[in-house]
């Protein structure tokens, strides 16, 4: 999985869900890089988990381009073609090895870390919060046990949830989704 910086995401399927790839951008780029002039055919290969986000009809009423969904993984690609345009099983198939999931922790944290400094504050806050003002000696001694236990419960969220996703009791929803650890 590579990061996109146009589509703000990190791969099809998210830009996908997000409405930032669909339909729109793939009739404007067929249409601004003049693809019927520079092929000899009349289909273009949208990958697979893409496919919520782009209607084929109306592509191909606008650009006279056919969609063809092809595979999860564009290593698939060659095969897929050579193959009739047919996708085999496995070619269908959205792994999701630990490395994949661990990729995406900083996906993780950081809407938390953006959080983390209003929670610190509000601890030491209370903490050193006394009827003759803020005593600092009191709020770090008090509050640090709290703010490093909440550091600690936002990593390893984020490590734990991602790394173990695959033996969480949600196995029908992996089902339906199509997904393999």
């Amino acid at each position: 999985m590579g990061t996109c910086a146009r589509y703000k995401s990190i791969n099809v399927w998210c830009a996908a869900g997000k409405g930032t790839f669909g339909t729109e951008e793939l009739i404007r780029r067929i249409k601004t890089v003049k693809l019927g002039l520079i092929v000899n055919h009349k289909r273009v290969i949208v990958p697979q988990l893409g496919a919520p986000g782009v209607s084929s009809f109306t592509v191909t009423r606008q650009t006279g381009f056919r969609v063809v969904f092809g595979p999860v993984y564009s290593k698939y690609i060659g095969e897929f073609i050579r193959g009739g345009y047919k996708a085999t099983p496995e070619m269908r198939i959205v792994k999701f090895p630990l490395h994949d999931r661990l990729v995406l922790t900083p996906m993780e944290i950081n809407p938390a870390m953006k959080k983390y400094p209003l929670f610190a504050l509000i601890v030491l806050l209370l903490f050193g919060l006394h009827p003759e003002g803020i005593i600092f000696a009191d709020a770090v001694k008090g509050g640090l046990p709290f703010i490093i236990m909440g550091l600690l419960s936002v990593l390893s969220g984020a490590f734990i949830t991602l790394s173990c996703c695959p033996s969480f009791p949600l196995g029908h929803l992996q089902l339906k989704a199509g997904l393999q650890g």
